[in-house]
């Protein structure tokens, strides 16, 4: 019984990853792609300070080439910065810049109805206890997939 209940929990969150991969397609600027945003996603949610592109590619499960292209199409547009380190002046770390964030809370403004659509699914505490769910399923597939 708990293999079809686990089965029918990953159907759902790979159908919901699909519905808001394109939702969010559907709103992005011309220029900037999921990946892009979910790279500035990252760095305005994560707990772990700044990170280098190196960093960034083991997360995002990319080579570092790959990574390296995505940041300068990013800092091209002057979205992202890269600030070397005082101790090794080689060794950089990725910061959003403010064009960077107001990019990212323009997607989530045109997303409000979409949000607000949602939020009518239950209360604070029944969205909250989702939220942490999900966080929980989320930082347990991470810890499987080595990040």
């Amino acid at each position: 019984m708990k293999t079809q209940t686990l089965r029918r929990v990953f159907r759902e969150v790979a159908i919901l990853q699909s519905l808001a991969t394109d939702r969010l397609t559907a709103v992005l600027p011309p220029e900037l792609t999921v990946q892009q945003f979910s790279l500035m996603s990252h760095l305005v949610n994560t707990q772990n300070g700044p990170e280098s592109p190196g960093d960034l590619a083991q997360i995002f499960q990319v080579s570092r080439p790959a990574m390296t292209q995505l940041l300068q199409r990013l800092q091209a547009r002057g979205e992202v910065t890269l600030i070397a380190s005082e101790v090794d002046g080689r060794a950089r770390a990725v910061h959003l810049t403010a064009k960077g964030q107001a990019v990212y809370e323009g997607v989530f403004s045109r997303l409000e109805n979409d949000l607000s659509a949602i939020a009518s699914l239950g209360d604070d505490s029944e969205l909250n206890e989702l939220h942490e769910r999900l966080h929980n399923l989320r930082r347990f597939m991470e810890r499987q997939a080595g990040r």
